[in-house]
């Protein structure tokens, strides 16, 4: 596909009526927006479609796929890919305006720090920031590894630091998280599994407070108040979650 000056911004959904519009707001200045969904049963398409993005319907295959495919239909020479569920922050439009002009960067890729919100407070230690990932690249510079979960863009060429947040409306409670990391924990352990990883009795006993340590401790959670401490021990039941299921898989239907 030959591209034109400008950018393209690439989202997957399903059933993302809570933050599309939210998105879709921060990245007005856009040239072309792509919503490539997987079955939204709630007014995604019709958000999408009513603020003029270009829709895809297309079947789910997997997080990575679904990504690299919206970056592939992008028309324009610099493409930004962006969950459903974040915004740009002022600062970080600013910058990224500033990268499609050829204002700055001079690079064919740009990271940017991602700070996420748990619950009502933005977290800014133990592990959650700033949490840098490849979002801005140049058409065909770069794709998502093929991973089941915590899917990232990787490249060989150099990348430069965006230091706007982009911001991440991701866990409005706590039941959210746990449902969130019962569905990527299995992800994960089915990503092990296929690699042949294997989980050994000491490691599974010790999961809960050696994570727990590593986040409320080491990397300082304790600084965000009762919010770290929860999280913490979220994070935790997260990697006891993945060992469990890596040690006794779902058995093959």
């Amino acid at each position: 596909m030959s591209v034109s000056e400008g950018l393209s911004v690439a989202i997957i959904t399903k059933n993302e009526e809570r933050h599309l519009a939210r998105a879709l707001d921060s990245v007005e200045f856009a040239d072309e927006v792509i919503v490539v969904d997987s079955g939204s049963t709630d007014s995604t398409l019709h958000i999408a479609r009513s603020r003029g993005c270009r829709v895809i319907e297309r079947d789910w295959t997997g997080f990575a796929p679904q990504k690299n495919f919206a970056l592939e239909q992008a028309s324009r020479e610099w493409v930004l890919s962006l969950d459903a569920d974040e915004a740009l922050s002022a600062t970080l439009a600013r910058e990224v305006r500033q990268v499609v002009s050829g204002a700055s960067s001079g690079c064919d890729a740009c990271s940017v720090p991602r700070l996420t919100l748990f619950i009502d407070r933005w977290m800014r230690h133990g592990g959650w920031y700033p949490d840098r990932q490849i979002r801005l690249i140049r058409s065909g510079a770069a794709q998502f590894t093929d991973r089941r979960v915590h899917e990232s863009i990787v490249t060989d060429r150099p990348v430069a630091k965006l230091r706007g947040d982009l911001l991440h409306y991701s866990y409005a409670s706590v039941e959210d998280y746990v449902a969130r990391m019962n569905s990527y924990s299995t992800l994960a352990a089915e990503e092990a599994l296929a690699r042949d990883r294997r989980v050994s009795s000491l490691n599974l006993a010790t999961a809960l407070p050696r994570k727990f340590l590593e986040v409320y401790v080491y990397k300082q959670g304790f600084l965000d108040g009762r919010h770290g401490f929860v999280a913490a021990w979220l994070s935790a039941y997260g990697v006891f979650l993945r060992y469990a299921k890596i040690r006794w898989p779902e058995p093959p239907a």
